[in-house]
Parts: C-alpha cells; structure tokens; sequence
C-alpha cells in the first residue's frame, strides 16, 4: 500500500525515476496535478491519479516546509 498522500509544492519521482512537480488547479485547489516534461512536454500537466495509475508508485522526493 502506498502510504504518500500528495501535496501541492510536492516534487515526487515515479517508478522508472522521474521527476515530477505536483501543483494544484487554482479554481479547484482539491485537484492535484503533475508536470515533467519529458513525459508532459506541452506542461499542462496530468492529475495526481493519472500519474498514479501511469507511472505509480509515487515516491516522495522532497516537500517544502
């Protein structure tokens, strides 16, 4: 079970060690998404649980304080 629950600010790496930005939608600041441009080159970013379900499990990286 993964035991990371994301955060805006949140710079996460997926299973083949990627890293991504986890930010949060403005107008909806409950939906989270993730950008990294080799796999998001356009940086619109992917929701957290597309990443999830694509490229999961998410690891932690770094979180600001």
């Amino acid at each position: 079970m993964n035991a990371y629950t994301p955060q805006a600010g949140d710079l996460v790496r997926d299973h083949d060690g990627e890293i991504w930005f986890v930010f949060a939608c403005e107008a909806y600041p409950d939906n989270l998404y993730g950008i990294n441009a080799h796999y998001d080159p356009g940086l619109a970013g992917q929701p957290i649980h597309a990443l999830e379900t694509n490229w999961g499990p998410l690891r932690l990286e770094h979180r600001p304080t």
